[in-house]
């Protein structure tokens, strides 16, 4: 203390104070004029405030569904397109397994009637195979051959030229191994396409019963095999009993 008086202590102004009574006025006299003018709806900038307000709060809602629909057509469509897929692969196993099923009977009755020294009651069996065989390359939907596989499968119209070309071998001057050979290769090409579309397949239970499918079309072509070499064995009386 000096002088026997306190000394009064200063401050400096705290931004948290409540401002002072000049920007009170000056509020007052600029902004609350405007947002009374925007808040009345007898004037017509208070209605075109109040509507555009009413329109802006209004379009958000629609905004969020058109966003939620663009969005459920983009997913709906990625889902469309793998299930298009997946059906375009079962629908060609089905097929190609068809194909193969009735080459493996070509190949066992072409190989019966070279064995048998084609023999004309035998010929008649295998012209109806061949009706099949070409029924069932018709019927595929699909042809998913490359020139990687071969000249032979770079078409439907190659492959079918392929086995036209065979049997006329086998009408003249094929032997039986060469015959067994020439249908268990073209075979084997169809079912390596078939294990190629099911691993594209992934669905779930589907796909396990697509391999599946695949398994009996390997158990088929192993039985079937046996049976081609079974029936010339017998036919050129090689049996033991």
């Amino acid at each position: 203390m000096n002088n026997g008086h306190l000394r009064k202590r200063t401050h400096a102004p705290s931004p948290f104070l409540a401002p002072s009574n000049d920007h009170t006025k000056a509020f007052n006299i600029i902004v609350r004029p405007a947002l009374c003018a925007c808040a009345n709806l007898e004037t017509t900038k208070g209605r075109r405030y109040n509507a555009f307000l009413i329109l802006t709060i209004s379009s958000l809602p629609v905004l969020a569904l058109i966003i939620q629909n663009a969005v459920d057509v983009r997913e709906n469509n990625n889902s469309l397109a793998i299930s298009s897929e997946i059906k375009g692969d079962v629908l060609f196993s089905v097929e190609s397994g068809e194909v193969v099923h009735y080459m493996q009977i070509e190949r066992g009755t072409s190989a019966l009637y070279i064995s048998s020294g084609r023999d004309v009651s035998v010929k008649l069996n295998l012209d109806i195979a061949r009706v099949n065989t070409d029924k069932a390359i018709q019927a595929l939907s699909s042809w998913p051959g490359v020139a990687s596989d071969g000249p032979n499968y770079v078409s439907e119209q190659a492959f079918h030229q392929s086995i036209q070309d065979w049997r006329w071998r086998v009408d003249s001057n094929a032997t039986v191994p060469q015959n067994i050979k020439f249908y268990t290769d073209n075979i084997a090409v169809m079912i390596r396409w078939l294990a190629d579309g099911i691993q594209s397949s992934h669905n779930g239970g589907l796909w396990s019963t697509l391999v599946s499918y695949h398994m009996l079309i390997i158990s088929k072509e192993q039985a079937g095999l046996e049976r081609a070499l079974g029936s010339t064995f017998f036919a050129q009386g090689k049996s033991t009993r």
